[in-house]
C-alpha cells in the first residue's frame, strides 16, 4: 500500500505484517499514476538498495504549522525552522533513527543555531541583539509553488539561516514592524536604524518585499477558516532615503512610511505582511530583513463569538433553559461558549431583569466567570470535531466585582443570565465594546 501525500510532504506510517506500507510524495505518485495508465499491464519493480532524495517542499512552511498573529495583533511566529521530514535520532530499541516532524525538530535546530551564534562572537551578546540578528539574516520561504513569500504570519521572519547570521556584520532595528489595524494604524512613519558592527563603511540600498495575504473570514463566516483564502493584497512603502551609508560603529537611519493595501475587502479583514529589506553593497553581501504586518479593516468587528453552532447558551439539566424558569442550588446550569477569535474579557454575568443592573459575575467551579479567551479550535482538519468551553455555575452565587474573592448568594428575584466578550483592541467600555448576548430569563 502506498500512500501519496497532498499537496506535499510523508505521511508516518508504520505498516502490519503481510501488507508493505510506504509514503510517497506527490510528485513520485502521479508518475506512478501516469506510468500505469500508459502502460496498465506492465509491472513496477521495487528496489531494496537504499537512497536520498530530496524532501519535495523543502523549504516552504510545513502544511501543519499553525497561523499568527496573536490576539492582539503582534507578529508571530517570531522565526521558522526546519520541522517537517526531518531524519533525525530515535530510540535505539525503535532503530536509532527516524523521519520526525514537528517543533521537536524545530526547536533544537533553533537552539543550535544560537549556540553558534554565541560561539562564532567569542564574546557575550545581548539576547535581544542575538534575536535581532537572527530575524534579520533569516530567509523567507514560500509556500508549495508560490510565487511571493508566505504570509508572516505563518514564518515570522524566515527560515533561520546561521551562516548568514554568523557573518553578518549589522544589527537592525526594530526587529519586525506592527501596523496593527485600519483604525489603530501604526505605520505612517517608522524609523529603521542600521548599526555598522564590521570594519569597513557599508551602503545600504533599500526595498520592500510584499508577501502574501490572508484572509479567514470570507462571506460573514463567525469562525476563521480552517485554511485561509491567499491573497496579494500588498501595502505600499515609502522610505526617506533609497540608501544610506555607514562608518563602523555608527548607524545608519531610513524613516519608513506605510500604506494599506488598495486591494482586498475591509470587512474580510485581510492580513498582510511583508519585509523591508536592506542590502549592502559588494560581492557576497548579507541582505537585513525587518518582517511588517497588519490587518485592513476594523478588528474590533471581528467576530468574538462562534455561533454557528447555536452557542452561546446556557443549559439547565441537560435541556436549554425556558424563560422565566425558576432555579435552585440543586439544579445542573452551564453554559457553552465557543470563541472564533480571541478576547481580552468573556464576561457572564447576573443582571437584574426590571434595572438592568449587573449583581456580579457568576460563580463556577474554576472562579468568577470572567477574563481573557483564546481562540477555540477545531480538532480535526474536517471541522467535524469541536473545541467547547464549558463553565458550570454554582446557582445564585456570584462574584459582586473583579476585587471579590468570595462568592456571595444573589437575593431571589427575576434576573437575565448575559454572556458578553470584548472585542479585540477596545478600551474595554460596557455594552459598545462587547459583543452581548441574553442567554436566559431566570427566577432564583
Amino acid at each position: 500500500m502506498l500512500i501519496q501525500s497532498t499537496p506535499f510532504g510523508l505521511a508516518g506510517l508504520t505498516g502490519t505484517a503481510g501488507l508493505p506500507m510506504a509514503a510517497i510524495e506527490f510528485a513520485a505518485g502521479d508518475a506512478l499514476l501516469a506510468a500505469y495508465k500508459k502502460t496498465p499491464a506492465g509491472a513496477f519493480i521495487w528496489s531494496a538498495a537504499q537512497k536520498s532524495f530530496k524532501v519535495e517542499g523543502g523549504g516552504a512552511p510545513s502544511g501543519f504549522s499553525s497561523y499568527g498573529l496573536d490576539g492582539e495583533l503582534r507578529i508571530k511566529p517570531d522565526i521558522a525552522a526546519p520541522g517537517g521530514n526531518i531524519y533525525s535520532t530515535y530510540p535505539i530499541n525503535r532503530g536509532g533513527y527516524a523521519i520526525l516532524s514537528g517543533t521537536s525538530m524545530a526547536t533544537p535546530y533553533t537552539t543550535g543555531a544560537q549556540a553558534l551564534l554565541y560561539n562564532a562572537h567569542k564574546r557575550v551578546i545581548k539576547a535581544v541583539d542575538a534575536r535581532r540578528i537572527l530575524k534579520a539574516t533569516a530567509t523567507p520561504g514560500k509556500n508549495f509553488k508560490g510565487t511571493i513569500p508566505a504570509s508572516v504570519a505563518k514564518q515570522g521572519a524566515g527560515l533561520v539561516n546561521i551562516k548568514n547570521a554568523v557573518a553578518v556584520k549589522a544589527i537592525v532595528s526594530p526587529e519586525h514592524i506592527q501596523l496593527l489595524d485600519t483604525i489603530h494604524f501604526a505605520g505612517k512613519s517608522i524609523e529603521v536604524k542600521i548599526k555598522n558592527t564590521g570594519k569597513k563603511t557599508a551602503t545600504y540600498v533599500f526595498s520592500h518585499e510584499a508577501a502574501e495575504s490572508l484572509v479567514s473570514y470570507r462571506g460573514g463566516n463567525t469562525f476563521p477558516l480552517l485554511t485561509p483564502v491567499i491573497q496579494n493584497d500588498a501595502a505600499k512603502v515609502k522610505f526617506s532615503a533609497s540608501k544610506v551609508t555607514i562608518k563602523p560603529g555608527q548607524i545608519g537611519r531610513v524613516k519608513v512610511k506605510f500604506s494599506e493595501p488598495s486591494t482586498g475587502k475591509a470587512e474580510e479583514f485581510p492580513l498582510y505582511s511583508g519585509y523591508i529589506v536592506a542590502t549592502p553593497s559588494g560581492k557576497g553581501a548579507i541582505p537585513l530583513r525587518v518582517p511588517y504586518a497588519g490587518v485592513k479593516g476594523d478588528v474590533a468587528k471581528i467576530p468574538i463569538m462562534d455561533t454557528s453552532l447555536g452557542a452561546p447558551v446556557a443549559a439547565a439539566n441537560g435541556g436549554d433553559i425556558a424563560p422565566g424558569q425558576k432555579l435552585t442550588t440543586v439544579d445542573d446550569v452551564y453554559f457553552i461558549l465557543r470563541l472564533g477569535s480571541h478576547s481580552p474579557d468573556v464576561r457572564i454575568t447576573l443582571v437584574e431583569k426590571a434595572s438592568g443592573k449587573s449583581v456580579g459575575y457568576v460563580a463556577t467551579s474554576q472562579g468568577a466567570a470572567y477574563g481573557a479567551f483564546g481562540r477555540n479550535a477545531n480538532l480535526n482538519s474536517d471541522g467535524d470535531n469541536y473545541d467547547l468551553v464549558v463553565l458550570d455555575w454554582r446557582v445564585g452565587k456570584v462574584f459582586p466585582d473583579k476585587t471579590s474573592t468570595t462568592a456571595i448568594t444573589a437575593p431571589a428575584g427575576a434576573y437575565k443570565l448575559v454572556i458578553s466578550a470584548q472585542h479585540k483592541l477596545s478600551k474595554g467600555n460596557y455594552p459598545a465594546d462587547f459583543e452581548v448576548y441574553e442567554v436566559a430569563d431566570i427566577t432564583l
